[in-house]
């Protein structure tokens, strides 16, 4: 009896560890595959942005610089958008970007349509870690030579777009 005591307890552990080894080859190869599919998706994603988006981005211009002027709450325009890649980020470059007072501006300082912010250039990196949330962040933010329309009030006080 003793014997067999030992047999079974035995082949309980070869049971065990089989499963436990088929467990680890199962996981390693579910991380394995994970990791394959992952990346993948990561090469198809910088290729759309990339050969997809980033060189057809003037299509979308009217859609940026509406988005912009719902964001400030002023009146936007661009003469000009581009795509270009910047060693690994995506980057979008504006040209003559202008922000003027919106039509509805009740101020005394500022007459609707006057030009608050004028920019010759504005580049921006995007931050992929965004684009992957479904966001739009801004990796890198530059200004090339803005000039900026300030107006002092009757009170003394400096305002910027009327505020």
């Amino acid at each position: 009896m003793a014997g067999r005591r030992r047999t079974g307890r035995f082949a309980e552990s070869k049971k065990i560890k089989k499963f436990v080894f088929d467990l680890g080859k199962f996981c390693t190869r579910t991380l394995f595959w994970t990791g394959v599919v992952l990346s993948v998706l990561l090469v198809l994603v910088v290729a759309a942005v990339k050969y997809g988006v980033l060189p057809n981005i003037e299509r979308y211009q009217g859609d940026i610089i509406s988005r912009v002027a719902t964001v400030t709450g002023m009146d936007v325009s661009a003469n000009a958008i581009r795509g270009r890649w910047s060693g690994f980020r995506p980057t979008v470059e504006l040209e003559n970007v202008v922000f003027r007072e919106p039509a509805s501006t009740v101020s005394s300082i500022r007459k609707p349509g006057d030009e608050a912010l004028r920019l010759p250039r504005l580049d921006v990196s995007l931050s992929w870690w965004s684009l992957l949330a479904g966001q739009i962040r801004f990796a890198e933010f530059s200004l090339i030579g803005p000039q900026l329309a300030l107006s002092r009030g009757a009170d003394g006080l400096i305002y910027f777009a009327g505020h």
